[in-house]
């Protein structure tokens, strides 16, 4: 528009001038002059609305551009769930000892319970007549042989002892655990357990509000190789763990997960004492899976660690260390 209002002054100016001119030679020079001006702004005035022409253009195929990948990205995310949904219900149907149990596996985990009923009543016999003190796994007698497949770790300080029994064939990780309180806890995705009647089993609590006992930052007690510090805490109802691993020159932090919380049946409500978390950690940490099972009893905190490594001929590892609160040095 401010182009065009130019070109209109430019002209009347050039024919004010003309017609003010006696000359007609000087008329014709006039007015030829005008007719050129003219079309010399009529050329930029189209060479503008060109130009304006091209900018929309570009304008809007970068919009187009921008949608279309918006849109690429929304189906790529789609894409991705959808085979995160598919590889979880494929994972889900791969438990040894979920809801498609075959009778083969059901005698396994049935037999698995039975074991740790035994030890656990083997430990209450050897308590009562040893002043109070537990037994390492070698001087228990007449129990029945480890499931194949199954992996049976017993500890015991003499204090005290913590048993566990886990489905090292399961992709689902289904495991038994227990301790001097004589309570068999279970975990994974077992479905009721059946058969005589385990001293307790356990249920996750998915969403529950109100103080945990574990929860807050602990240190492990002594030097290890292995898990060196936790951090357990809630959000908007949901528990959630930090760990950190041995590492130099600084610990590697493993990130935050998902905690699973567990407690008794027969000790509902909360307090639970129970929790697993996993992690899958990239090449660049050494493993492909870690667990880490919390036990939390006489204000200590028992994590038991099972790494499984890449297939370069080390194997997998479990670890196992006390934990303490951490201590807030106050500030003078």
């Amino acid at each position: 528009m401010r182009l065009l209002l130019a070109i209109t002054l430019a002209v009347s100016a050039v024919v004010a001038a003309a017609q003010q001119a006696t000359d007609p030679e000087t008329v014709r020079k006039q007015q030829e002059a005008a007719v050129a001006a003219a079309a010399d702004m009529k050329r930029l005035a189209d060479a503008a609305d060109a130009k304006r022409a091209a900018d929309q253009a570009a304008a809007a195929r970068y919009a187009a551009a921008q949608q279309a990948a918006k849109e690429d990205a929304v189906r790529r995310v789609a894409a991705a769930e959808a085979a995160r949904l598919q590889q979880e219900q494929g994972r889900q149907a791969s438990c040894l000892h979920g809801s498609n149990e075959t009778p083969e596996q059901r005698v396994r985990r049935e037999s698995a319970e039975a074991l740790a009923r035994q030890i656990s009543s083997a430990e209450a016999r050897y308590a009562e007549t040893h002043g109070r003190v537990y037994a390492p796994l070698r001087l228990l007698r007449h129990l029945d042989p480890v499931p194949e497949g199954m992996d049976l770790g017993l500890t015991s300080d003499g204090r005290g002892y913590a048993l566990s029994i886990k489905d090292v064939q399961d992709p689902c990780y289904f495991a038994l655990f227990s301790d001097q309180h004589g309570r068999i806890y279970s975990a994974g995705s077992a479905p009721m357990l059946s058969g005589q009647p385990v001293e307790a089993r356990t249920m996750p609590v998915v969403r529950t509000r109100g103080k945990m006992p574990f929860e807050g930052e602990w240190v492990s007690a002594e030097a290890t190789n292995g898990v060196t510090a936790v951090t357990v805490s809630q959000e908007d109802g949901e528990w959630f763990i930090q760990a950190w691993g041995k590492c130099r020159p600084l610990d590697c932090d493993w990130g935050r997960v998902p905690l699973s919380i567990y407690q008794p049946l027969t000790e509902l409500p909360p307090p639970a004492n129970r929790g697993i978390a996993r992690w899958d950690l990239p090449p660049g940490k050494g493993t492909v899976k870690k667990t880490l099972m919390l036990r939390y009893d006489s204000n200590a905190l028992t994590v038991e660690s099972y790494s499984v490594l890449f297939p370069d001929g080390r194997g997998n590892y479990h670890s196992e260390g006390r934990f303490v609160r951490r201590q807030v040095r106050a500030e003078r």
